[in-house]
């Protein structure tokens, strides 16, 4: 009779331990307070979100000379921000730009 007890509590019991353990390891997340993984890998992400957003927007203003500048600098950093089809523009353009200059380039986009 005991050992059907504890094999029935221990069968629900073991979901839930499973799932307390997963929402405190993901507490800091939920936390009211942003925690930073290190102050290093926060300038770099903001350095590769400026750099990508002011490329697209050079970009869509048509100054092309500035958004490679940027664009160059966001690979730098690593371009992994915004959309697949953002990416891939920004990608192929600086492609094209080193290959045949910028208005070349956006002849082939």
């Amino acid at each position: 009779m005991f050992k059907d007890f504890y094999r029935t509590a221990l069968s629900f019991l073991k979901p839930l331990l499973l799932l307390l353990c997963l929402l405190l390891s993901f507490s800091p997340c939920i936390a009211d307070e942003y925690i930073s993984i290190s102050p290093a890998w926060d300038e770099y992400m903001r350095y590769k979100t400026y750099y990508f957003e002011n490329g697209l927007d050079n970009f869509n203003k048509g100054q092309y000379k500035q958004a490679f500048k940027n664009f160059r600098k966001a690979q730098e950093y690593g371009i992994g921000l915004g959309t697949r089809k953002q990416k891939g523009r920004a990608k192929k353009f600086l492609q094209k730009s080193a290959e045949f200059g910028y208005e070349k380039a956006m002849e082939a986009l």
